[in-house]
């Protein structure tokens, strides 16, 4: 179970004495959450590389009840792909078809060429952190994972 975090909040930043302090502190403790070391195994796992599976060691124990490496057992750690392959499965089944909008074609036309892709990678992203960032230019949508973004949440709105 994960423990409560303290956040950063906008109105913090706001207190700094400048800006590089802020973006220091947020960077910081941002990177101390639960949910930014949740991301980064859930990055391991998406590339198949199980940090369990691969973390685990076998052990046995000498008479004297101190516990050594089990240099007999079998070192045969394969890990599965199968977290990867389930979320695309999930973000293609949900966004297969792209999106449209039945009142008007053109405004798929002004949220940028590859708008339906970047859709699809902010969704899984979603999916592999639990949410994810999207910042829209006049050129389009730019994708951040929880990894890559900090987020200043507002203390009084939530935004």
């Amino acid at each position: 179970m994960t423990g409560v975090t303290e956040i950063y909040t906008y109105q913090d930043f706001l207190k700094e004495q400048t800006v590089e302090t802020g973006v220091q502190t947020a960077i910081n403790m941002h990177m101390g959450t639960d949910e930014f070391k949740i991301a980064l195994d859930a990055d391991l796992y998406d590339h198949q590389r199980n940090r369990t599976i691969n973390e685990y060691v076998r052990l046995i124990y000498t008479l004297s009840g101190n516990p050594i490496e089990d240099f007999t057992a079998s070192n045969n750690k394969i890990a599965s792909n199968f977290f990867h392959r389930l979320n695309t499965q999930r973000c293609t089944y949900l966004l297969g078809n792209g999106v449209s909008f039945s009142d008007d074609d053109s405004v798929k036309d002004e949220l940028g060429s590859n708008y339906d892709m970047q859709l699809k990678t902010l969704a899984y992203a979603a999916l592999i952190h639990g949410i994810s960032f999207a910042f829209w230019n006049v050129s389009g949508i730019h994708v951040f994972k929880l990894t890559e973004f900090v987020p200043l949440w507002d203390e009084e709105t939530g935004a």
